[in-house]
């Protein structure tokens, strides 16, 4: 058995694979030449899909080739065609090297049914006025965009969510950018808070990671359980905003035109503030989305997100409180 070629192929596969899996078979064979077969059962939009994957050698590359082998409203029939695709298999002398079953847990669903988007942010005047001056704080400088939760769904499909109005659905690039996080073997779905800039999601804090809710850890555990896992499964860490210590009297100097606003956290917990009292944001439509200000001036309409115009200095938040990343559960 070529170990080190079936590693190599199940990388290949692992990029196919999705949390709405709930049954994976990977089949080997090396005569002639080293195989390797995936069989998985997909539960989406309430039918069951058999599908087959197979990575082969060619020359010193390797080849990977996807069937749809059946798409039915019956768990038993996916099941019994699971069963049919296995046994033709173990009769051509291929061997079952892992099995896997998986139940599917939908985080997006999860996060609406169970955690409400509050709004607070505040200037740095009243920061400062609040806090007092003196000590160190951490800070994420910011950029313009408006603050929203990212989820992920068990198909793959991204999602922002706002305060008061309905999800927008991400531009396919982000989707990208959290691929590998959200493919990794056992993962269940992903969800982070941060800003969304009409183009790229920046992510501020996780929310849910591999197959657990960790809002309820303190932000130092959050921060350090995601810089863990990202080292251990070798993923880029390029969508977290970074963290700096400062101290809290120079807040006011670090604002300027690329900065919208800033994440701070101190020994009172942590807020978003920014120049000045921020507007609130609220987005909503069917067709279109139309972004508005306090005072309801129309600001402009998104035809498609990546189209947005966010160069005006507004931020819009989560209510932040400590440990819980602003969800009230």
């Amino acid at each position: 058995m070529n170990q080190k070629w079936i590693n190599i192929a199940s990388g290949k596969l692992n990029k196919e694979r999705l949390p709405c899996q709930t049954v994976i078979l990977d089949f080997y064979i090396q005569y002639p030449k080293d195989k390797l077969s995936r069989i998985a059962i997909e539960e989406r939009d309430e039918q069951f899909h058999v599908i087959q994957w197979q990575v082969k050698m060619v020359g010193k590359e390797t080849d990977l080739v996807k069937k749809v082998q059946l798409v039915t409203e019956h768990e038993w029939e996916a099941k019994e065609k699971i069963e049919e695709l296995s046994t033709c298999l173990e009769l051509e002398q291929w061997l079952c090297i892992n099995e896997e079953t998986f139940t599917v847990y939908d985080v997006d669903k999860a996060f609406d049914k169970h955690f409400g988007t509050y709004c607070e942010c505040i200037s740095v005047s009243e920061y400062l006025m609040r806090r007092g001056a003196g000590g160190h704080c951490k800070i994420r400088q910011i950029p313009k965009g408006f603050f929203c939760v990212m989820t992920i769904d068990p198909v793959g499909t991204v999602r922002l969510k706002t305060r008061g109005c309905r999800d927008i659905v991400a531009p396919a690039s982000i989707g990208v950018v959290y691929d590998p996080v959200f493919r990794l073997p056992g993962t269940k779905g992903f969800a982070a808070e941060g800003v969304f800039d009409g183009t790229r999601f920046y992510m501020t804090d996780v929310l849910y990671v591999g197959s657990d809710w960790v809002n309820h850890q303190d932000f130092e555990q959050r921060e350090g359980l995601w810089l863990a896992y990202v080292s251990k499964n070798n993923l880029g860490n390029s969508h977290m905003l970074k963290q700096h210590d400062v101290k809290k009297s120079a807040i006011s100097a670090l604002l300027n035109d690329k900065v919208c606003s800033l994440m701070v956290y101190d020994e009172k917990g942590r807020v978003a503030i920014g120049e000045y009292a921020p507007k609130q944001v609220n987005v909503g439509g069917e067709k279109n989305k139309i972004l508005y200000d306090d005072s309801f001036k129309k600001l402009g309409v998104i035809r498609e997100p990546g189209g947005l115009d966010l160069a005006y200095k507004t931020f819009e938040c989560l209510h932040l409180n400590t440990g819980n990343l602003g969800l009230e559960g």
